[in-house]
């Protein structure tokens, strides 16, 4: 991530983590005194707790198979194969980097989603962090390895309600079943 991303991160959420632990200590203050404990080392507690479910609220979610789950809107069927992820938050906005094998009728339903053909130069939205360059792709993300005969498909999906739109970019080799999939999400 570039210094870029990380401060706007750390301007968004400081003041979102001081409010929650703020929140956090006065629940866990009143549940001390309601259990009727006096001892200060209790109140100071907080802190590895609050530290903990901040640490499961951020890993769980990016286990690969939640991150496939949340991209496509079904879980990894038996097929998938090779399933790396890496999703990314920057301020409200975000993404994916997904890289996985899977037999056609998988890549099929994903792309009945809304994707629809795209050209080979689409490859560069895949190869690159993208327009706005908001995050630099893991080191695993190597769609140079799909060679020839990949097909690639795009979507933009937008919300009438709002600014946010959300842009996928999928790249798939029906010989190799190799798939490259990015996402980002823009708010």
């Amino acid at each position: 991530m570039g210094i870029g991303p990380f401060i706007i991160n750390a301007v968004w959420y400081l003041p979102a983590a001081t409010i929650t632990f703020a929140i956090f200590y006065l629940l866990w203050w009143l549940g001390l005194r309601i259990c009727r404990i006096e001892s200060k080392k209790a109140k100071w507690v907080s802190l590895p707790v609050f530290a903990f479910l901040v640490a499961l609220l951020v890993l769980i979610p990016s286990r690969p198979s939640d991150v496939f789950t949340s991209a496509f809107g079904f879980a990894p069927p038996s097929d998938v194969s090779g399933l790396k992820t890496e999703r990314y938050l920057v301020g409200q906005s975000g993404g994916c980097f997904i890289r996985f094998t899977a037999d056609t009728n998988t890549v099929a339903k994903i792309i009945a989603r809304g994707l629809s053909s795209t050209d080979t130069n689409r490859l560069y939205q895949l190869a690159t962090s993208g327009d706005s360059g908001d995050w630099s792709p893991p080191k695993w993300w190597r769609p140079e390895e799909l060679g020839w005969g990949a097909d690639f498909y795009s979507a933009v999906f937008t919300n009438t309600n709002s600014y946010d739109a959300v842009h996928e970019f999928l790249a798939y080799n029906p010989a190799t079943h190799l798939a490259y999939f990015r996402r980002r999400d823009i708010d």
